[in-house]
């Protein structure tokens, strides 16, 4: 929208029965993250397309029909046997799921597993992931809530030693040094983005 003003007529296209993913673009022109885009996707479909789309919609086009875009159907986009369990659990109504993952906040973000790992997980829900959470997590305030962001391993291969510490360094100073080489060029990269940004 910034860019061009104007995004894709997506209810003719599901109409047709195409099939449609959905993910932000850039941290600089987009939204920062899933959760951001599919609220402003589901705020332009209100306001252009009748509400045409419902928060299941906006789910499935962000797991299922991604993951089938990529072509990794068959491993990825649902809680299935045989396939990795990369999964997010959010605080909200059960019996409205879908309308829960819609609302989310990083407040309301309970858990992270990519792989069957646990990478991130709220303090309060830590015990359900007992055996799992390995020393070397890192204490995170988010939005007021206490977070345990669980991503350094005892495997250094492809830095996956780096803390969160680490890599916000590495990345702060790769992008001031960037700065520096295209000083007036009329773009600025730093500072580095916040991790979240609390409603």
């Amino acid at each position: 929208m910034s860019l061009y003003g104007q995004t894709a007529d997506i209810p003719t296209a599901l109409t047709a029965g195409v099939t449609v993913a959905l993910a932000p673009d850039w941290s600089m022109g987009g939204s920062a993250n899933p959760l951001d885009e599919m609220r402003f996707a589901d705020a332009w479909d209100n306001a252009h397309w009748t509400n045409r789309l419902a928060a299941q919609d906006f789910v499935a086009m962000t797991t299922s029909n991604a993951a089938s875009a990529l072509g990794l159907g068959d491993r990825l986009g649902k809680i299935a046997v045989g396939y990795y369990a990369d999964l997010a659990v959010y605080a909200g109504d059960a019996s409205k799921p879908y309308d829960v993952v819609l609302a989310a906040t990083p407040k309301s973000l309970l858990l992270v597993m990519v792989g069957g790992a646990v990478l991130y997980v709220d303090a309060s829900f830590a015990a359900a992931a007992t055996g799992q959470v390995h020393p070397a997590c890192e204490t995170l305030d988010v939005c007021g809530s206490s977070k345990l962001l669980c991503i350094v391993t005892s495997d250094t291969a492809n830095k996956l030693g780096q803390s969160y510490g680490d890599i916000k360094a590495a990345l702060e100073k790769a992008l001031t040094d960037a700065d520096a080489q295209t000083e007036g060029d009329g773009f600025t990269f730093a500072p580095l983005t916040a991790l979240v940004r609390c409603p």
